[in-house]
Order: C-alpha cells, then structure tokens, then sequence
C-alpha cells in the first residue's frame, strides 16, 4: 500500500493539471463576444398627465383625487388633461361625469363642469330621467341623504275614508334608484357644508328637495305618487344589498269598468 500512495498522488497532480489547462483555454483562447459600443436608443418623450389616485364615483369631485405620472406622449389621447394645463378654479369646478377608476387618465369626457347649466343632463345614464320630488324634515332623513346614494321612495296614501280597513296604506312607488343630487348640490353633505360654510350649514342639513334617475315608467309613477299621498324616502344599504330583491307597487288610476247583467242591462263600476 506504502508503493501506491506516491503514484495515486502523481495521478491527482497531472490530473490537476489538464483541469488547470482546460480551464486557461476556455478562458483565453474562446472566441470573445463582441461588445456594444454604441450609445442606447433614446427614451420615448413623455407628458405628465392627470390620473385618479383612486376611484372616483359619478358626481364626485376630482380636486383632492388626481395624481400626475408620466405618460409616453405617443400613447396619450388628445383629450387627456396634462399639468398645468388647469387653474385651480377649474379644477375645483371638475366633478366626475361617470365612475373613473384607479390609475386612468382624466380625460375632458369623463368629467362636467359643475357650472354648466347642462351638468345633470350628462351625469345620466342613456334612457334615463331625471325627477325632483319635494322632502320635509322627516322624510329627507335629516340631511344624511348625500347624492350617489341608493333609495326607495314610499308613499303614504291620503285617507279618504273610503279605503278598506285592510289595505295597505303604505306602498314602495319606485325602487333601488340613484340619488343624483340633493337639493341642488351634485357632492356630498360635508363637501356642500364646506363650500356653503359654517352658517349655512344648518340650512343645508334639512333639505327640500331631492333629484332621482329613474326611468321613463318610474317618472310616470312618481308623478302619479305626488297627488296620491306624501312621499318618504328608505336608504338602501351598501352592504350587498341586490337592486334585483326590490318590489315596486303598482298605483294604477281608477278605471271605469262595464257589468253586464242577466237582463243585458248595463251599468258602471269603479275598480280600484
């Protein structure tokens, strides 16, 4: 065994060696890639472009919701606003014409001026209408209503005495609508008390009239609703509630119906 050892190590040394050699040529003698010595293509031109922060709701401001980012200048729409291109005035005047989400650039069609005399006509959706209906203290919830909200409206048939005792006196006229403005304040309770100020926040807190998108059958309803009793208004919970799980009454104007008798005589009857 003593014989072995000095030749096992001259084995590992040449074997040391030819690795070493192996190593140098493929290190030195392997054909080296070329290197770039050009300058790099120049970076595209870009724009600072206005973008929400955040998501923005149908009627909201976008003061206090925008952020700048650079944009390539070759992918921006002509519509875009860039900075700068906006006084703070104009900004502040700037509500949200339909739900703009994180990231997306404002554009001039997805906002309204609030002091266009056309502003509510664009924040309704296609087939839509508008419908104002008077509130009292009781039945406006006391100034919490805040447009973008969700509500039924019920009526509260007049007595007349000539009801039954068990009709129901109380009937849900339209369903799951969206409140577009109160009074005439297209923001929210807090932005108005702002705007108003302190004295008139008091005022505001009671409003007499709110704005509903309906359609064109629930305006012809409502409009039948407002000379058949008082009207009151029932919040909508943002909690998963389903606009599908609502059920509107039916107030159908009494009709003159025809009897016909055994003896072919004829006379008439109102049905409810």
């Amino acid at each position: 065994m003593q014989r072995l050892e000095p030749i096992i190590a001259l084995i590992a040394l040449v074997v040391a060696i030819l690795v070493a050699l192996g190593v140098y040529h493929l290190i030195y003698t392997a054909p080296k890639q070329p290197v770039y010595t050009g300058h790099c293509p120049p970076l595209p031109a870009t724009k600072e472009v206005m973008v929400a922060k955040g998501l923005i709701n149908t009627g909201d401001p976008i003061d206090g919701s925008i952020v700048y980012e650079k944009w390539p200048e070759s992918t921006l729409r002509s519509d875009c606003y860039l900075k700068n291109q906006l006084t703070q005035e104009q900004l502040q005047s700037l509500i949200a014409r339909r739900i703009i989400n994180q990231g997306e650039p404002i554009t001039k069609n997805s906002v309204v001026d609030r002091k266009d005399h056309s502003v509510l006509s664009a924040l309704l959706n296609e087939g839509m209408r508008a419908v104002s209906i008077g509130l009292d203290q009781s039945t406006g919830m006391s100034g919490l209503l805040n447009p973008g909200d969700i509500v039924d409206v019920i009526v509260a048939l007049n007595n007349t005495g000539k009801e039954k005792e068990n009709e129901e006196m109380n009937r849900t006229v339209v369903c799951g609508v969206r409140v577009l403005a109160v009074d005439q304040h297209l923001s929210n309770a807090m932005e108005a008390v702002g705007l108003m100020g302190k004295k008139n926040a008091e005022s505001f807190q009671s409003p007499k009239s709110v704005t509903l998108e309906v359609s064109p059958r629930q305006a012809s309803a409502l409009a039948s609703a407002t000379k058949m009793g008082t009207l009151s208004l029932s919040l909508h919970s943002t909690n998963g509630d389903q606009k599908n799980t609502c059920f509107e009454s039916s107030l159908k104007p009494l009709e003159q119906i025809k009897i016909i008798r055994g003896d072919a005589g004829t006379s008439s009857q109102q049905k409810p």
